[in-house]
């Protein structure tokens, strides 16, 4: 069964917005690092390195956004987006412990920083997996689009 063009876009696009629903918190985590780190006073190094860590983190949300728009409409973005976004997506969740850390003021362990990157994977799963429909999407070749 083949969907028509609208329908195909209307799905799309419930796709597209179930996934940023599931993945409200890791929408809102960048702004949430830096609010509670300046909230809680901390110094001007730990305000610059949680505010570093934002900006990648909200670059990699642009991104993921610029791809969505792309992939609703069915048009393909260049090729900055994918890769930039899947660049900035990675370092975004490796370094959201180190950033986390900075603002609650624990000491930084192995085992701290994997069970932070596997709980903020949880917030932001299903937003990861459209994230890899979306690269494939935007960099396969163009005659397979």
């Amino acid at each position: 069964m083949r969907l028509s063009p609208l329908a195909s876009e209307w799905l799309r696009f419930f796709i597209v917005a179930i996934c940023y629903c599931l993945s409200f918190k890791g929408l809102l985590a960048p702004f949430n690092l830096v609010f509670i780190s300046v909230s809680e006073g901390k110094g001007a190094r730990g305000l610059l390195v949680v505010s570093a860590v934002a900006l990648v983190m909200c670059h990699a949300w642009v991104c993921h956004f610029m791809m969505s728009m792309g992939w609703i409409s069915k048009k393909h973005v260049a090729p900055y987006w994918p890769i930039a976004g899947t660049i900035t997506g990675i370092a975004a969740l490796c370094w959201i412990p180190i950033g986390a850390f900075l603002v609650s003021g624990d000491s930084i362990t192995p085992a701290g920083i994997i069970g932070s990157i596997e709980l903020n994977i949880m917030f932001v799963a299903p937003s990861v997996l459209l994230g890899v429909v979306l690269v494939w999407f935007h960099l396969r070749p163009s005659s397979s689009r």
